[in-house]
């Protein structure tokens, strides 16, 4: 499961609407994913059984910064107002910059492709 993920992550993060969104280069990502030796450190993560947000941003953080500076109220919460914002925009605003849009995307789909794994993992395990 974990060498499947990661190769579907990478080529998530390779694609062209993510490499749009983040604003980045193939080489450029691929660069930033070998530097911060991120198949080890999401290897970590799946091994241990930790799908928090919290462990996924823990690992992940480093990669973040190259992209953006960290938001004053740190990336979670900054993900939250942003999300908010985007689904309440005449009652929210958000206070951010192109560059931590970026930054928050890219952990946003990591954190969604783990997620959509441990669904179908866990679903997996009921079908008899």
């Amino acid at each position: 499961m974990t060498m499947n993920f990661i190769r579907q992550t990478q080529q998530m993060l390779l694609n062209k609407k993510t490499l749009k969104n983040t604003g980045m280069t193939k080489t450029a990502v691929n660069r930033m994913l070998a530097d911060y030796q991120w198949k080890k450190k999401i290897s970590r993560l799946v091994e241990n059984g930790d799908y928090s947000s919290e462990g996924l941003l823990a690992e992940l953080k480093p990669m973040l910064d190259i992209l953006a500076s960290e938001p004053e109220q740190g990336w979670l919460s900054y993900i939250c107002d942003v999300t908010t914002a985007y689904m309440y925009p005449d009652k929210f605003l958000a206070d951010t910059t192109e560059e931590r849009q970026r930054a928050a995307y890219l952990l946003s789909k990591v954190h969604e492709r783990l997620r959509t794994t441990i669904f179908r993992r866990r679903i997996s395990t009921l079908i008899i």
